[in-house]
């Protein structure tokens, strides 16, 4: 089986291609959307998370894409269509195996998504 089998979401990706700093030193990214990509994500692993204003699910994902998928550290993937969809992930950490496939970037990209609560407009 492929792995483009398992690629059941559709997200947009999104980078920081603007960054200010406000009054009180917080850096402010603006972000632009790079394109659409085929994901494959697998049930988010851990419990919940308390981030202020309540208890929602917390932990880690793990995704895969397409070897060649421009995805970066940091950006964040709006998810538009499958079963985690709607919702939106930063991406902490991407990865290429390479293993015994013959693809420059190796098979696929593994990446280790956390929930983004943040604005993206």
């Amino acid at each position: 089986m492929s792995i483009a089998a398992l690629m059941n979401h559709v997200c947009t990706v999104h980078r920081v291609t603007d960054e200010t700093v406000d009054e009180y030193g917080d850096v402010i990214g603006a972000y632009s959307p790079q394109g659409t990509e085929r994901l494959a994500m697998s049930p988010p692993r851990g419990g919940q998370i308390n981030y202020g204003p309540g208890v929602q699910p917390g932990g880690i994902l793990a995704g895969a894409m397409r070897p060649d998928a421009d995805v970066e550290f940091m950006d964040v993937l709006d998810v538009t269509s499958g079963p985690e969809a709607p919702s939106k992930w930063r991406v902490t950490a991407v990865a290429h195996p390479k293993g015994h496939h013959t693809h420059p970037r190796g098979h696929h990209t593994e990446l280790v998504l956390e929930r983004y609560t943040g604005d993206i407009a």
